[in-house]
């Protein structure tokens, strides 16, 4: 999961608005977004966000048991509609 994806899902899960978290962080949304889309979050703003959530920061590096097993069943899904498409033939 993407760092912007954790940060939403936090959002969510503390239904706290990102206008909220910015002004938590003083900085703009615009400042934020583009942070995101450039990739150029500096650790010590992903340090503010982690403190204001009291997450670890390394939570937004690792991913999740969840993603992983969504991943891994999607995988032996797909592999599964395989080996079937080739036992019909």
């Amino acid at each position: 999961m993407l760092i912007d994806n954790k940060i939403k899902f936090l959002l969510e899960k503390n239904n706290i608005t990102l206008k909220a978290l910015v002004k938590k962080l003083k900085i703009t949304p615009q400042g934020y977004y583009g942070m995101i889309r450039n990739n150029t979050m500096q650790i010590r703003t992903l340090q503010a966000i982690a403190d204001y959530f009291k997450v670890p920061i390394v939570s937004f590096f690792k991913d999740d048991n969840e993603t992983f097993k969504n991943d891994v069943n999607q995988v032996f899904n797909v592999l599964k509609d395989i080996v079937k498409e080739r036992m019909e033939k």
